[in-house]
């Protein structure tokens, strides 16, 4: 890493540690998401990787470790503040979608937009939506949907609200090639339009040429051996 490549950095990470019931299931001395480089953490099961992003996000308190946000001049945040900032920093899509099933899509855009700092954007919206290829779909609720339509939803709606920071957890599992590199670009295509910077946590080790640098986590087991 250069010495300027730091100072770019949204998110630094220094000496993070997470354990349940003393056993230690992450541990990283150091580590940065730079500005505009995508990033891939890589992992199996029981690797940390959803513990990671779960600490980075605010919705889990390491066990031990500094972490920093540096979003723009007017958020220079730590972790003990993240989470009443989330909404403006992060768009998440959850590996188990988290779409409020009695919401139209469109309707689970607008509540997302809501609960950040910037407001209601119908244009932004639809025009995710006809880029999802769920316009026509608008209307209905997640459960109409098939796997496919759903997780473009979710990428949408993680979307809607041109967060700094754009995170997938196991946004490819269960789907074929095609449709892998389909969520992959984009994701992909989505960040650069509104310049976030995408963060995938995945064990799928297909996707690895979408990113410009990766985390490898080990289970703790391996780490061990």
């Amino acid at each position: 890493m250069s010495v300027e490549e730091p100072k770019k950095s949204l998110i630094k990470v220094s000496e993070l540690g997470h354990s349940y019931d003393g056993r230690e299931v992450l541990s990283i001395t150091e580590w940065h998401l730079i500005r505009g480089k995508h990033q891939l953490l890589l992992g199996p099961s029981g690797s940390g990787k959803t513990t990671f992003l779960s600490i980075l996000t605010g919705l889990l308190r390491p066990t031990s470790g500094l972490v920093s946000f540096h979003i723009n001049s007017a958020l220079d945040i730590s972790i003990d503040t993240i989470s009443r900032h989330i909404a403006s920093v992060f768009g998440i899509v959850f590996q188990d979608h988290h779409l409020v099933t009695s919401l139209t899509l469109e309707e689970n855009i607008r509540l997302a937009q809501q609960l950040s700092n910037r407001g209601l954007d119908s244009g932004w919206g639809d025009h995710l939506l006809e880029k999802m290829g769920l316009y026509a779909r608008r209307k209905d609720k997640p459960n109409m949907l098939s796997r496919g339509e759903i997780q473009r939803a979710a990428i949408a709606r993680a979307a809607s609200t041109r967060p700094p920071i754009l995170i997938a957890d196991e946004p490819t599992s269960a789907l074929d090639d095609k449709n892998s590199d389909q969520v992959m670009a984009l994701l992909q295509t989505l960040s650069e339009e509104f310049d976030a910077t995408l963060l995938v946590a995945s064990h799928d080790k297909r996707i690895m040429s979408y990113f410009d640098e990766r985390l490898e986590l080990k289970s703790p087991e391996a780490a061990a051996a």
